[in-house]
């Protein structure tokens, strides 16, 4: 049996065996499988981004000029020859302009690597010198959007745009994540705030970034704040995670939450939701990202509760 239906079996044999709560949502075996094959999927995500730190990477992918460059693993190799900040960086970029399905990585490759004109805009380079990145975004932007005709973001960044003038242009953004970093401009002084902030509690740092980003860097949505310092955990960068879905402000896991609880589409707060998450989750055990994998398998299982779509994350 292969590794993906081991995985399968295991979780609708958990769903099965749930004690003291209800899952309307789940009358009809159908429904049932198709929310286990949407979890496995979810599962097999992050494993394919934490396997990144198990394997060898060819130097290639950090350069961002050469047809190998991938964000990620730039991330990986980074982080393990500690450079740290170039590792949170580059997630920094990764998840702020995600994957084109149409072109791939190159648009962060197109901002990272100055478009091949010159030296790369690493993170020592942009925080000494912002208002020179900025100013070279103004027609960089412009010939990226006349070369990528097709480029869009994601739906969760539907509303961004590579146009320099814009309210949260590029290097905007770039500034108010500098910025939230603070003057040291080191990611692992921001880590140390944050364990003298919560006594050295694990459990609670991730609430303390996840707000922080979200109130203070520029158009990083909810699910992007929650991808990012997700990300961190899983390169190995650091070693806390979400103790929650923070369902507050979704549009898709909401209503996914909502029908596997209440077997209806709305009407239930996100603390309530929270609440019964917080039931099912120690019966499901799926590990540290647990509330990640039910964020993202319930969203797309609401899409399609009867029958089962791939979605690609």
């Amino acid at each position: 049996m292969s590794s993906k239906n081991t995985k399968l079996f295991s979780i609708l044999k958990k769903l099965d065996d749930v004690k003291d709560l209800e899952l309307p949502g789940l009358e009809t075996a159908q429904k049932k499988e198709v929310l286990a094959r949407q979890i496995v999927d979810s599962i097999r995500r992050i494993e394919y981004v934490e396997k990144l730190e198990k394997v060898n990477l060819s130097e290639l992918r950090k350069n961002p000029n050469s047809t190998l460059f991938d964000p990620l693993k730039a991330a990986v190799l980074h982080s393990k020859n500690g450079n740290v900040d170039e590792a949170f960086w580059l997630l920094f970029l990764a998840t702020h302009f995600g994957k084109s399905p149409a072109y791939g990585w190159s648009v962060v490759s197109d901002i990272y690597g100055r478009r091949g004109e010159g030296e790369a805009w690493t993170w020592d380079r942009v925080t000494a010198d912002w208002s020179s990145f900025e100013s070279w975004f103004k027609l960089a932007s412009l010939e990226i959007c006349n070369e990528k005709p097709k480029l869009k973001f994601s739906n969760h960044r539907k509303y961004q745009s590579l146009r320099h003038d814009t309210k949260n242009s590029v290097p905007t953004v770039v500034k108010s994540y500098i910025d939230y970093i603070g003057s040291h401009n080191s990611h692992l002084a921001k880590i140390a705030e944050a364990e003298y902030a919560t006594s050295g509690d694990k459990s609670l740092q991730f609430d303390y970034f996840f707000k922080g980003l979200k109130s203070q860097v520029k158009s990083f949505s909810r699910l992007g704040v929650f991808d990012l310092v997700t990300m961190w955990a899983k390169v190995g960068l650091v070693n806390f995670y979400p103790q929650k879905a923070y369902f507050a402000g979704s549009t898709g896991p909401i209503p996914g939450a909502t029908l596997l609880f209440y077997g209806v589409e709305g009407g239930y707060s996100p603390d309530a939701l929270e609440e019964k998450l917080s039931e099912l989750s120690p019966q499901l055990d799926l590990g540290s990202y647990s509330m990640q994998i039910f964020e993202d398998a319930l969203c797309n299982w609401q899409k399609s509760p009867t029958e089962y779509i791939q979605f690609k994350g």
